[in-house]
């Protein structure tokens, strides 16, 4: 025999019994509904995971048993050498390699706000709430008391000179408010006619004022309108950091919304549960994975709702196993490599309605 027939040899040896160390025991396999990736419908397991790990499981003739648990539980199980593999879209992270392996990722993802949508009424209604405010609130009344002042003073000089006009008396000073609002808003009706020098010259001044003072609030009002309509066409994740936000309870979004000082964030046990409190208007927002949120909306067929276009912490999936599973993360690891670079991943993601990197 020679060398190249002995090292096949060798190797085919190692090969198998790596394989029957792997058949000897029955794997625990730990998963919890996460459609697309994880669909239980009538306690029948489909989706893009359960098609992968189907295929790797054959590739290595792995004996196994699936169990489904809640996430938490899973990822304690995965801890505490519980459970052998978690084939949940588990997102790689620093903290959770710590505690237990990940195998080669099978996806990238990222994260995303599902809000509820407010229809067409909604920027007309927040528009009219920014204009009138206390700033807004506090230049009419400056106005008001300008154009006041300047009829009362107008009156003042007209009184002794055009008493057809500007009669005497109370009425005489609504004369002079009604000249002084239609002079300061350039509306020029023409009812009324300043005779004396004296009320020229408040005239000019009247009309100068108006002229500086009405185009800084219509241009101010211009510029609500505008950063209203802005805020609604591009929203970015810090606007909701002291907004009532929900998302998936144990999953590092949590820890990731802390980070960034998120103050009020409701942990829900499944996704659904987080979309029907956005639908009912009991939290602003609900945030997590985008693919999981759009399938599961769909699924949902919430109507009020809507994945907004803000995509931030992107992610990797993967499966998880415990930490004395080194061996096997390895050779799952290079299945899962193998089988996302067949034509028959794409298809299968694009039935998902899954990007396609």
């Amino acid at each position: 025999m020679n060398l190249l027939q002995r090292v096949t040899t060798l190797i085919l040896t190692i090969v198998s019994a790596i394989q029957i160390t792997y058949c000897s025991d029955t794997l625990v396999v730990a998963c919890t509904a996460a459609p697309p990736f994880i669909i239980d419908k009538n306690d029948q397991l489909s989706g893009v995971n359960i098609w992968l790990w189907d295929q790797v499981a054959k590739d290595l003739n792995l004996t196994y048993k699936i169990e489904e648990m809640s996430f938490i539980e899973m990822l304690d199980g995965l801890e505490k050498g519980k459970i052998d593999v978690c084939i949940n879209p588990l997102t790689m992270t620093s903290s959770r390699s710590q505690k237990f392996l990940f195998t080669s990722p099978f996806y990238v993802s990222n994260a995303t706000v599902v809000m509820r949508n407010e229809g067409n009424w909604a920027l007309p209604i927040n528009v009219v709430k920014s204009i009138i405010s206390k700033e807004f609130l506090s230049a009419l009344i400056f106005l008001l008391l300008i154009v006041a002042f300047f009829g009362w003073l107008l009156w003042l000089f007209e009184r002794n000179h055009n008493d057809n006009e500007f009669r005497s008396g109370i009425n005489g000073v609504w004369d002079g408010f009604w000249w002084s609002a239609v002079t300061m808003t350039t509306v020029g009706y023409g009812d009324k006619n300043v005779k004396s020098f004296g009320g020229k010259v408040i005239a000019l001044i009247l009309m100068f004022t108006a002229l500086l003072f009405i185009s800084g609030l219509t241009a101010s009002i211009a510029s609500t309108i505008l950063n209203e309509i802005e805020s609604e066409r591009v929203m970015e994740l810090d606007d909701l950091t002291n907004s009532e936000i929900g998302t998936l309870e144990g999953t590092s979004m949590v820890d990731y919304l802390k980070m960034r000082f998120f103050r009020n964030i409701n942990e829900f046990e499944n996704v659904s549960s987080g979309l029907e409190a956005v639908n009912k208007g009991s939290i602003k927002a609900f945030i997590y994975d985008k693919p999981i949120v759009q399938y599961s909306l769909s699924e949902m067929l919430v109507n009020d709702c809507e994945v907004k276009n803000i995509d931030f912490d992107q992610q990797l999936y993967a499966f998880g196993l415990a930490k004395s599973k080194t061996d096997l993360a390895n050779v799952i690891s290079e299945r899962i490599l193998y089988h996302t670079q067949l034509l028959e991943w794409d298809v299968l993601l694009a039935e998902y309605d899954l990007d396609i990197e």
